[in-house]
């Protein structure tokens, strides 16, 4: 007779053994277990909570403290700052009081070249072979706040994230204006002939407000083991994997796009949650999970590759992404005019919803979106691959049958006029 020791043992022992399943929230940021030294930045280095002030040199002194020091932690407290282009150091982590204001410091006199340059708030990245390693920014007890809105120059990027390895963006809300560039642009970094991109990363609880149709919350060109979490646009695409830049017309230069993880992406009164644009690069995998939207112009938007004459010119073609990337959990809600609408996509409305189409108000930076109806839930324009069957809608309220799941081009050129729409029951 066996003791219950032994059943335990037998438990443990399938526990253990059995194979599981990959998760689609596997974690790819491995925090640090301590922290060698730990800074404030008002308490030590006397930052003055006026948002008028310039308090890059300040911020950027306790990084480098903290970094000579073999890496820690700085502690923001509450209150408002003005930053510029601050480059983090390997083994700094960044905790930013819960309500704190960040603005973009950018004065105002005329020598200054930021006032027409790009320009980011936080850089990620490393110029060197060895990359920028171990390093976190995150809201300690809520989300911190940084505001853009008020920028007088709109070409910006929130966080530009390039050459890195192991790293954390989270809790932050970011307060826009139809801004030139997403808030998190994950690019890469000219090393000698290669081109680096993010690795092994996570950006979770994030949230963009007023974003431009051509942009949005996150642009990803570049990266590999990516997770991002709880996304929010309020405007512009969620989650964007366009891989488009002119700096990797030279496909042996970089690693592409790969082992890219969502999950909880939604969407409001913008362009889509989920956006897939390859253009000239093959990419590798991607696996997206629970995608709402709520009055956008899609819930998922993917598109075939492409090039332009100059592109197909340096002998680049259409590109794709990994016929194992999957589309789960789709939900939109109808929204009859606040949509963010691309004019090519026009043929795809209800001739019913089109006079709901305001052609007067055109977005403010790109000038190439209306606002109107939402067009569908999900738009799968790709001759590569499917990703997803209409099985994974699980919501479509508001819209017609005809509006679930559009086939891009093998759709007809026009379904406003080759399918009746009846006001039959919304789904």
């Amino acid at each position: 007779m066996l003791r219950l020791s032994n059943y335990v043992t037998i438990v443990l022992f399938i526990f253990i053994c059995l194979p599981t399943t990959a998760s689609p929230e596997k974690l790819f940021y491995k925090a640090p277990t301590h922290f060698g030294v730990t800074k404030y930045f008002v308490n030590d280095y006397s930052a003055d909570n006026d948002p008028k002030t310039d308090d890059t040199r300040l911020f950027q002194r306790a990084i480098d403290d903290i970094w000579k020091q073999g890496g820690g932690k700085l502690v923001v407290e509450k209150g408002k700052y003005s930053l510029l282009n601050v480059v983090l150091k390997s083994n700094v982590h960044i905790e930013i009081e819960a309500g704190t204001v960040i603005f973009p410091y950018l004065d105002p006199t005329p020598n200054n070249r930021f006032l027409k340059k790009a320009y980011a708030i936080f850089e990620l990245t490393s110029k060197y072979a060895e990359p920028l390693k171990s390093v976190s920014i995150r809201g300690l007890g809520g989300d911190f706040i940084v505001d853009i809105s008020t920028a007088i120059n709109k070409k910006n990027r929130v966080f530009f994230i390039k050459n890195v390895q192991n790293f954390l963006i989270s809790n932050v809300e970011i307060l826009d204006d139809y801004s030139k560039f997403s808030a998190f642009v994950l690019n890469g970094e000219y090393v000698g002939q290669r081109i680096l991109g993010p690795k092994n990363g996570e950006i979770r609880n994030a949230r963009v407000l007023g974003a431009d149709y051509g942009y949005g919350l996150v642009q990803a060109q570049l990266g590999e083991s990516i997770l991002f979490q709880n996304l929010y646009g309020l405007g512009g695409a969620t989650l964007r994997l366009e891989s488009h830049t002119k700096n990797l017309r030279d496909l042996t230069k970089f690693t592409p796009l790969n082992n890219i993880r969502a999950n909880n992406i939604k969407c409001e009164k913008g362009n889509a949650a989920f956006m897939v644009s390859p253009h000239f690069v093959k990419n590798g995998q991607f696996n997206v999970d629970n995608i709402k939207a709520k009055g956008c112009g899609w819930a998922v938007r993917t598109s075939n590759g492409f090039t332009t004459k100059e592109e197909k010119s340096l002998g680049l073609y259409a590109g794709s992404f990994s016929a194992k990337s999957t589309i789960r959990n789709v939900s939109a809600q109808f929204g009859e005019y606040y949509a963010q609408i691309k004019p090519k996509h026009y043929r795809y409305i209800p001739c019913v919803l089109v006079a709901n189409i305001d052609r007067k108000a055109i977005s403010k930076a790109t000038g190439k979106s209306f606002v109107g109806p939402s067009i569908g839930v999900v738009l799968l324009d790709t001759d590569y691959q499917s990703f997803m069957g209409s099985d994974e809608i699980l919501r479509s309220d508001g819209f017609y049958p005809e509006q679930q799941l559009v086939m891009g081009d093998k759709t007809s050129k026009d379904l406003c006029k080759s399918i009746p729409f009846q006001n039959n029951s919304n789904t």
